[in-house]
C-alpha cells in the first residue's frame, strides 16, 4: 500500500513536534490535502526515487515536499541531490525548512534550483505564501469556512503516517 496518494503533501521532518506543527500550520491555512510524514531522508528518497527500495512501478509522487534541511543521516541537501538525479523527481516542488539557515546550506540548495526556505517554527501564513510562490495554489484543496463558527468544516479525523489522529 502506497503512503502517497494523488495530491499528497509529504512532510520530511525528524522532530515529531515540528512535524505536528507543520501539519497543524497546513490545516490552519485551510489546506485539506492528505499529508504523509516521514522522519528521515532515506525514507523520502526511497519513497520518491525510482532507485529507492520501497518503489515499484506505478509510482505516485507527492504534490509537494516540505523538507527539513537538518535531518540526521541522509540530510535534506543529500535528498535534494538524489532527487536531481532522478528524472521524475527533478521537478517535484520542495519547501525547505530549517531551524538554522546557514549561507552555505542556502547556496548549495540554490545551486540545485531550490530557493524556498522557511525558518522554524513554520507559520500557516508562511506555508501558504510559499505554496502560492511555487504556483501550486490551484492544486491545493482548501476547506471552506463555516459562516457561524469562522472555522473550516471537517467531517472526520485522519491519522498521520504514525497513526496519530489530528482533529482539525
Amino acid at each position: 500500500m502506497s503512503l502517497v496518494h494523488p495530491g499528497t503533501i509529504l512532510v520530511v521532518e525528524d522532530d515529531c513536534g515540528h512535524a505536528i506543527l507543520i501539519t497543524k500550520a497546513l490545516r490552519r491555512a485551510h489546506i485539506a490535502n492528505p499529508i504523509t510524514t516521514l522522519h528521515d531522508g532515506q525514507d523520502a528518497v526511497d519513497l520518491c526515487c525510482a532507485t529507492g527500495q520501497s518503489t515499484g512501478g506505478g509510482l505516485t509522487l507527492p504534490l509537494l515536499m516540505i523538507l527539513n534541511l537538518r535531518l540526521p543521516g541522509l540530510n535534506g541537501l543529500h535528498v535534494l541531490q538524489r532527487m536531481q538525479v532522478e528524472a521524475q523527481t527533478r521537478s517535484l516542488p520542495v519547501i525547505l525548512v530549517s531551524a538554522v539557515e546557514t549561507p552555505d546550506d542556502l547556496a548549495a540548495c540554490q545551486a540545485l534550483g531550490y530557493t524556498l526556505c522557511l525558518t522554524k517554527p513554520v507559520l500557516a501564513a508562511q506555508l501558504l505564501g510559499a505554496i502560492r510562490q511555487l504556483g501550486l495554489g490551484v492544486s491545493i484543496v482548501s476547506r471552506p469556512y463555516e459562516k457561524s463558527a469562522k472555522t473550516w468544516s471537517t467531517h472526520h479525523s485522519r491519522p498521520d503516517a504514525l497513526g496519530n489522529v489530528f482533529h482539525a
